[in-house]
């Protein structure tokens, strides 16, 4: 029948609405669950964002420290040179020293050859007797003073060894130092240009990953509001499935109210005997007329905003109302 189907009608809508009302429900959370799990990664974008600041403030730093290495390297490098170069004057200074002790040979041989002469001049002058002796004095003296400048030449000749000596460890030592340290600073300056070039290169990326972390907030940021306003779209369409879910309920009811009535219209149609409220019998057709009547009447009470059901009913009492107006006349005449 129509009540039948009326009921069935509604209470599939009334499932519908509730499964919609459920997965409503369900969408907001997760959305909301969204909305939360996107501020998180907005925050940590952010923390990661300003590490990337500070690391880069850092590198920065040792760039420029590792740069002063490097001049410092190359400074070193110029004493280096100015030390190599007064140990080329030094090695000048010992060919000098050398110089000198071969004169101080030379002196040495005038001093023996001087010598020598004193001594013949002694000889002759104690040959002479004693017209030679202040020649002999002479002679005597002239020994005294070639002995004299003998040991001097020696004394000299010992100390421009010493000195050689000393020189000569000096420019050694001297020279195995600057090809170590030569060396060392050669080694380092190439460190501190791998470590720039290095720390260089990290500051780039750090740059990209600054870019590209500004890029990811934005992102984040423009989701957090697409699933901002999708969470209070959902929220309104939760509402919405909600009142429809309260609706359906109020629908189903009206449906059953609606059915029993559409069952006594059947009951009209086909002519069945409707008995009245009372249990007494009557005319079928006025009695199901007046029980429609009533019927409608429940069916539309206290539905605010809903005219025609309440015109429904108004009709139906009024055609109540004429069907008994018409019935007592025809029991009259029939008296």
């Amino acid at each position: 029948t129509i009540g039948t189907k009326v009921r069935e009608s509604s209470s599939q809508l009334g499932s519908v609405a509730q499964s919609l009302a459920q997965a409503s429900t369900e969408q907001a959370s997760s959305i909301q669950q969204s909305v939360s799990a996107m501020t998180e990664v907005g925050a940590m974008l952010g923390q990661t964002a300003r590490n990337v600041s500070t690391t880069a403030d850092l590198s920065k730093i040792v760039l420029d420290q590792a740069q002063q290495g490097v001049r410092t390297m190359e400074e070193m490098s110029v004493s280096m040179q100015a030390i190599s170069g007064s140990s080329n004057r030094l090695r000048e200074i010992v060919r000098v020293i050398e110089d000198i002790s071969l004169k101080t040979n030379v002196i040495n041989d005038v001093v023996f050859k001087t010598q020598l002469l004193a001594v013949n001049a002694s000889i002759e002058a104690a040959r002479a007797g004693q017209h030679g002796k202040g020649f002999a004095v002479v002679a005597n003296e002239v020994a005294s003073l070639a002995a004299m400048s003998g040991n001097a030449s020696n004394q000299i000749k010992e100390l421009l060894r010493n000195s050689t000596t000393k020189v000569e460890d000096i420019i050694s030592g001297t020279s195995g130092s600057i090809t170590t340290g030569e060396k060392v600073s050669e080694r380092t300056s190439v460190a501190f240009s791998q470590i720039t070039q290095s720390i260089s290169e990290v500051s780039q990326k750090m740059a990209e990953i600054d870019a590209a972390t500004q890029e990811q907030e934005a992102g984040v940021s423009q989701t957090s509001i697409a699933l901002t306003q999708m969470n209070q779209a959902t929220t309104a369409a939760n509402s919405m499935a909600q009142r429809n879910a309260a609706m359906s309920g109020d629908l189903r009811d009206q449906a059953k109210e609606l059915g029993v009535i559409g069952d006594k219209l059947g009951g009209i149609v086909s002519g069945r005997t409707v008995s009245a409220p009372d249990g007494r019998g009557g005319s079928s057709l006025t009695t199901a007329k007046a029980s429609l009547a009533a019927d409608a009447e429940a069916a539309v009470k206290g539905q605010e905003g809903r005219p025609e059901l309440a015109q429904i009913a108004q009709k139906h009492r009024m055609k109540s109302q004429s069907s008994s107006g018409q019935g007592s006349d025809d029991t009259r005449r029939a008296g």
